[in-house]
């Protein structure tokens, strides 16, 4: 499998953030419901889905940023049928905004990159698609953003290395995208937006977007 070092330096960049699917520190919520290895095969599940996604998207192999760092031998295995279609780094330490903050300097310390995109795994409306319309909003906006029906955001995505996109921000809570928003009008920035989804966090979210996999 790639890493980071390999993959030659682009104008666009994907970034997947994802975790190992530990039973117990994925899905929590679901687990509460469903128990916590079967919302580890859930997580596995939507992570595969959306590398499948990731990978029909980009032009290079999306960087994917896994956590906990240590479980990289476990990730590299999980993640072999993608053998050659992603590249591999760990997360930083930190909470979300540090790590997505560290993220994309990373990508954009490459001299080249022109346009950055984030997503997570938890979202199984965001297809190939919706990436690529990501992409094009960065023509004319400095940021794009796709709304999640909870207050927060599935994708993120910026033309330039934005520090303010990442401070202050009440993560983990229905506030995210409005602060982010709040954010952006504060510092002049331009925001193209995409369509609200749903993501996958609860039993509730689990039957309304995907009931089949319970019976899975």
């Amino acid at each position: 499998m790639s890493d980071y070092a390999s993959i030659p330096q682009i104008q666009r960049a994907l970034i997947v953030f994802l975790k190992y699917p530990e039973p117990g520190r994925v899905k929590t919520r679901l687990a509460a419901d469903i128990g916590a290895g079967k919302a580890a095969g859930i997580y596995s599940r939507l992570a595969l889905r959306q590398l499948d996604e990731a990978v029909t998207a980009s032009d290079a192999p999306p960087y994917v940023f896994f956590d906990p760092p240590e479980r990289d031998a476990e990730v590299e295995q999980w993640l072999a049928p993608f053998e050659g279609r992603v590249a591999l780094a760990a997360q930083m330490e930190g909470d979300l905004g540090r790590r997505m903050h560290a993220a994309f300097r990373r990508i954009f310390s490459r001299n080249l990159t022109q346009k950055v995109v984030i997503i997570g795994t938890d979202c199984p409306g965001l297809d190939a698609a919706g990436i690529a319309r990501a992409f094009d909003e960065l023509d004319a906006n400095d940021l794009v953003l796709g709304p999640a029906a909870d207050g927060g955001y599935y994708l993120l995505g910026m033309r330039r290395l934005l520090p303010w996109v990442f401070e202050g921000i009440p993560w983990s809570t229905d506030g995210v995208l409005k602060a982010t928003l709040a954010a952006a009008a504060a510092n002049g920035a331009t925001v193209g937006l995409l369509d609200e989804l749903r993501d996958v966090d609860t039993l509730a979210d689990l039957r309304a977007l995907l009931p089949e996999w319970l019976e899975g």
